[in-house]
This record gives structure tokens, C-alpha cells and sequence, in this order.
């Protein structure tokens, strides 16, 4: 017997423009079925909640893996929390980070009560940490 299979994978297709920076939402792709790339790896939906473009796309392109970058979690000049952990001694107070910074990240941050700059690893949305 000789039989013929045809293997499909979702894709999503952007219904308008995206911008670089842009973080994609499910109102803003549909889903279309298509042959898998060897090339390229198409983006799912836990890969677009967790990413942002890395260019800009146009209306009716496939996302891709290699479009998206890990969001940035922390914002350069907005202010954030700082968790300073001495021991088993925590303090919180405030800080306006130098540059945007992904989870993990070492990121310079100026204390907004001492004027200090420390270097701080984010730790989660809006948050860094001192140890």
C-alpha cells in the first residue's frame, strides 16, 4: 500500500502591522495551517506570551521564533522596587534602573532614597535585588 501524508502545523499570521518592541496578543494573530519550515521554526502561543518583536512585521506574515526576543521585564528610567537582602535582613525601597533588563539580568539601578548606584539582578516585573 502506498499512502500520502500530508503533515501541517499552526502558524500564526498577523491580521495587521507590528511594530519592532511589540508584544504580540492573541487578538492579534490568527491561526493558519501549514507545511512546517525546515528553515525556520514557527512562534507558538507560550512563545509569543513570553516575547516581543525583534523587527518589525507586516500585516499577513508568519511569526517565526527567530522574530521574537525575551521581554524586557524592566524598564530604563521607570521606577522599579529594590529588594536589598543583607543575612536575613530585607528592605525594600525604590530605584530608576539604567538600562532595560530581561529576568536575571545585572542591571545598574539608583537608589532613589541615597542617590547610590548599586547593581542589582532583576528579579521580576518592576523588581531587582541586592545581595
Amino acid at each position: 500500500y502506498l499512502a500520502k501524508v500530508k503533515i501541517l502545523a499552526p502558524a500564526l499570521k498577523l491580521k495587521a502591522t507590528a511594530p519592532l518592541g511589540a508584544s504580540l496578543e492573541e487578538a492579534m494573530v490568527d491561526v493558519e495551517w501549514m507545511p512546517p519550515s525546515a528553515v525556520r521554526t514557527l512562534a507558538s502561543w507560550s512563545d509569543i506570551a513570553t516575547s516581543e518583536l525583534k523587527r518589525s512585521l507586516a500585516k499577513g506574515q508568519i511569526v517565526y521564533i527567530d522574530d521574537l526576543r525575551e521581554r524586557h521585564i524592566v524598564r530604563a528610567g521607570r521606577t522599579i522596587k529594590v529588594e536589598i537582602v543583607k543575612g536575613a535582613i530585607s528592605v525594600e525601597t525604590t530605584g530608576t534602573p539604567g538600562k532595560d533588563a530581561k529576568m536575571g539580568d545585572f542591571i545598574p539601578v539608583r537608589l532613589s532614597k541615597t542617590n547610590k548606584n548599586v547593581t542589582a539582578e532583576v528579579i521580576g516585573p518592576g523588581k531587582a535585588r541586592i545581595q
